[in-house]
């Protein structure tokens, strides 16, 4: 559902532009929104037993202004925006990131227990999912822009060409599931996923002013196998590998991750195309790229160039990662078994047996 949604969004997205103005892409997640509300209150079940917990209020707080500084520290680097500025906010993330860690370690139920990470298979999961959510947002965000402003398409059209991604996701990540499931092992795909994407963005890498958008569907054809055969493949080692009580938090921890590194990821991708850009070709404001001249659509090409490369190099470290830390643990597949694979992965049985 994830994949299918984030690659089905970008092309529904440039439909609107197409046919509206730009700001509808935004207006449009107002009823969406409302709708996703209405049926969770209708369908999401009820637990019989309520027990009270406490929220972490001043965590949450902390960590969206860090967030916050980080990213427009980033945005700034290569604008207008004066050095001290930039400095200044990226020197309050790094404050209020400090700070968001001391508070974790003092409240009753922190909203990121970072002693998750003591666990090497955890840690390396998580950070795979964080570089994971770098290619797959990147590939997403700048594959488009490749179409619409060198090879020349609409902004729909540039839209759909994500639908070979979209499928080699989908269909990977459900072929994947079946064999984890069947098999019991995941380790191989692990491994194997990381390459596959790695190949996948080094055929992006190599388009240029001639690449036509049967090749570009190829590249990411590679790229959505890549991505459908890791995404949930990490979920899974961090869920198999904490104890039961924290199944919960860590799964909300590696999807936090993954956001911050899709969001950072695209941030870093926008700051590398903007700095071989000639100054009146910035990517800001409303550019019609897809009525370029043709010799500007070889520079463009040659700005998105580096930014491909540099998904490659993201998921060539996270197959690094990948391969010597994230070992396999035998897989839960009852409640039964938590027990013992917590056991097995150091983990104290709480019910002292």
């Amino acid at each position: 559902v994830f994949a299918a949604s984030s690659i089905l969004g970008p092309a529904m997205g440039g439909f609107i532009v197409d046919h509206a103005s730009w700001r509808w892409i935004f207006l449009v997640n107002l009823p969406v929104g409302g709708l996703a509300l209405v049926v969770i209150s209708l369908t999401m079940p009820r637990k019989a037993e309520r027990s009270e917990h406490s929220i972490d209020w001043l965590g949450a707080g902390i960590l969206s202004l860090a967030t916050a500084a980080l990213l427009l520290g980033l945005i700034w680097i290569g604008s207008s925006a004066g050095t001290a500025k930039i400095g200044l906010a990226l020197g309050l993330s790094v404050v209020l990131f400090a700070a968001f860690a001391v508070v974790e370690r003092r409240v009753p139920e922190p909203i990121l227990p970072f002693e998750l990470l003591r666990n090497p298979i955890v840690a390396a999961s998580v950070l795979c999912m964080a570089l994971a959510g770098m290619v797959m947002l990147g590939a997403i965000s700048y594959v488009p822009l490749f179409v619409q402003g060198v090879i020349g398409t609409s902004a729909t059209s540039s839209g759909v060409v994500l639908t070979p991604l979209m499928l080699g996701a989908v269909i990977t990540s459900f072929l994947t599931g079946q064999l984890v499931s069947r098999t019991g092992h995941y380790r191989w795909n692990v491994i194997l996923g990381p390459l596959v994407l790695t190949a996948g963005a080094l055929l992006l890498w190599r388009m240029n002013v001639h690449t036509t958008n049967a090749e570009a569907a190829r590249a990411m054809v590679l790229a959505g196998i890549g991505i459908g055969s890791i995404m949930q493949l990490f979920v899974l080692s961090v869920q198999n590998t904490v104890a039961y009580e924290r199944i919960g938090t860590a799964t909300a921890f590696s999807q936090f991750c993954r956001q911050m590194g899709a969001t950072i990821g695209v941030t870093v991708m926008g700051l590398i195309v903007n700095h071989g850009l000639p100054a009146n070709l910035q990517l800001r404001g409303e550019l019609g790229v897809h009525k370029l001249p043709v010799g500007l659509r070889g520079t463009l090409a040659d700005a998105l160039h580096p930014a491909f490369l540099t998904l490659a190099v993201v998921a060539g470290v996270m197959w690094l990662v990948a391969f010597r830390w994230v070992h396999e643990t035998q897989l839960r597949r009852s409640v039964d078994l938590v027990a013992g694979a917590e056991a097995a992965a150091g983990t104290p049985d709480p019910g002292g047996d």
